[in-house]
């Protein structure tokens, strides 16, 4: 989380337009999500100490299923190039859309997730 800064952070906190949702293993903060009322993933966020465990897909899947539920038919975010291929493996594609390639803007289909 290096490029979000405090007061970033705090005003997605205080934002009622976004969901935050966190994940906890053994009592330790293991990582944070937060998803925009547009259903765009905003962050996806694993502490180091907890990469590798399930942590970021247990996250993703929570807030599709949010997503899911209010109605929502598809879900965007904007992939790092070290993500991409985790996001791809869960059923994202680029966005045919975007028409700036220095993003890697993808998107899923939810309807098959109601």
């Amino acid at each position: 989380m290096a490029n979000k800064t405090t007061d970033q952070v705090k005003r997605w906190i205080e934002d009622s337009s976004l969901a935050i949702y966190l994940a906890l293993r053994n009592d330790d903060l293991a990582g944070v999500a937060c998803l925009s009322r547009d259903d765009k993933v905003l962050l996806n966020y694993v502490e180091p100490n907890h990469r590798f465990m399930g942590v970021s897909s247990g996250l993703l899947k929570h807030i599709e299923q949010a997503a899911a539920r209010r109605g929502a038919e598809k879900i965007k975010l904007e992939s790092t190039k070290t993500a991409y291929c985790f996001y791809k493996a869960r059923g994202y594609l680029s966005d045919p859309t975007n028409a700036d390639r220095s993003h890697l803007w993808m998107i899923k289909n939810l309807t098959d997730q109601r």
